[in-house]
């Protein structure tokens, strides 16, 4: 539910006043073997989410603390990590 409205989300966070260059985690499949995690901001979290979609349940985290995400991989200047 949370992926398919990801843009939605942070479109009312932002009429809210949360800054466009806040950051944002994408956290697929968490603590699993296939643990996919994306990293962005606010505004990304639409595009963030819809790559996950259909991939398995995903938390979407807003705010300072998904600055802290450690991704092991990036693609295209996106940080994205797999653990395998």
């Amino acid at each position: 539910m949370g992926l398919s409205n990801a843009g939605d989300i942070a479109g009312r966070l932002r009429a809210a006043g949360l800054a466009a260059h806040t950051p944002v985690a994408v956290v697929q499949n968490g603590t699993r073997p296939d643990q996919r995690v994306s990293t962005g901001t606010l505004d990304e979290l639409g595009t963030l989410a819809a790559a996950h979609a259909g991939l398995g349940p995903a938390l979407l985290v807003i705010g300072d603390v998904a600055a802290y995400a450690v991704p092991e991989h990036s693609e295209n200047g996106r940080a994205v990590s797999w653990q395998k």
